[in-house]
């Protein structure tokens, strides 16, 4: 085989291509080059060009692109909307087309799948004025603002002398006799005051339980039935300046009540539960010149007058404050920081309602 000359620059120019395309940074002898340049991957053709892939339809589409150095995709997937489904609503699975409800009368109605619902409910009438009824009967009071009750006869006035509803707003009733659950569960009434010299014989049990009532005067008042306001949670005060004693229950549930207006002495704080969860009952106006007993504080349970890091305030006569803060139970109490005792006279409690007459 005869010899070639070749010039070291060739050779050095081969060896430089050959790590260019490998990377490496070999030195190589001119028998090692033709393996090297033999361990060089690649060649064949350089993609060139774009190509255009079109979607049509929802799956999946699978396109040899090897030869291209880019693609384009297209996608053109048709749906099920258009203009004409504006304000459609998907129900079971399908777009349903809302519309327009007009709503003229009282009642409960399915607008799920109106874009729009006009409401033109007749309001009725304002109330207004004051009537009186002088014996029972069956009465529509929802035009009047004060109904003023006076029934004669022993049977005494009851939720059937009324209304279906019972009586609205503000009333006043006038006779000495009110039934047994006479306005039990009355979801309009507001303000009642009671001008008769009722007592819990008179006014029997559960007279305004589970009622609206949100203010109570009865200023003449002896004495509550069992259950008398039981369960009233929008009652906020209760004025009886000449009640002289509580039944039980009288009061519990009541979680709206802040103020009771009372004249309790020889008879006391015996009854059961008469404040049980009474929640924000925190002031208790007691005018009687007797001290009165308390039979048990566990009656305040629920009120702030018996729960920690709460206190209620005890308004009695200056002359028996002390006395309040020694006595059974009530030193109970006082010791323990839940309730303070302060004297009615200069307080905002002194006259209001002591003769048994309201001051508005």
């Amino acid at each position: 085989m005869a010899n070639v000359l070749i010039e070291e620059t060739s050779m050095e120019n081969i060896a430089d291509a050959i790590r260019s395309k490998n990377g490496l940074t070999t030195k190589y002898k001119p028998a090692e080059m033709a393996d090297a340049i033999s361990a060089i991957s690649g060649g064949g053709i350089t993609p060139t060009g774009t190509k255009t892939i079109n979607i049509t339809q929802n799956g999946t589409t699978t396109e040899d692109v090897t030869n291209y150095a880019s693609a384009e995709i297209s996608v053109n997937v048709p749906n099920s909307y258009s203009v004409s489904d504006e304000g459609k609503v998907v129900s079971n699975g399908a777009l349903v087309a809302q519309s327009s409800q007009n709503i003229t009368a009282n009642g409960t109605y399915d607008t799920t799948l109106k874009n729009s619902v006009v409401v033109n409910v007749p309001q009725g009438i304002t109330p207004s004025g004051s009537q009186t009824f002088t014996e029972n009967g069956t009465y529509d009071v929802a035009s009047i603002a004060e109904a003023v009750v006076n029934v004669a006869g022993s049977g005494g006035v009851s939720i059937d002398d009324w209304a279906e509803t019972g009586p609205t707003g503000d009333i006043t009733i006038n006779t000495l006799n009110i039934r047994d659950s006479a306005f039990f569960g009355c979801t309009s009434l507001e303000k009642v005051t009671i001008t008769g010299a009722a007592t819990n014989s008179t006014m029997k049990m559960n007279a305004f339980r589970n009622s609206s009532v949100t203010e109570l005067i009865a200023h003449k008042l002896l004495s509550t039935p069992d259950g008398f306001l039981q369960g009233c949670t929008s009652l906020t005060k209760v004025t009886t300046p000449k009640c002289v004693y509580f039944n039980r229950l009288a009061f519990n549930g009541c979680s709206a009540l802040k103020v009771v207006d009372c004249n309790i002495g020889v008879y006391g704080f015996t009854a059961d539960s008469e404040f049980t969860n009474c929640t924000v009952f925190d002031t208790l106006i007691n005018r009687s010149n007797t001290l009165a007993s308390l039979n048990n504080v566990t009656k305040f349970n629920g009120t702030p007058f018996n729960t920690s890091g709460k206190q209620g305030t005890l308004y009695v006569h200056s002359s028996l404050v002390n006395s309040y803060k020694t006595a059974t139970n009530w030193s109970t109490l006082y010791n323990n920081g839940t309730m303070q005792i302060l004297p009615i006279e200069g307080s905002i409690y002194e006259t209001q309602y002591a003769d048994g007459t309201p001051i508005e």
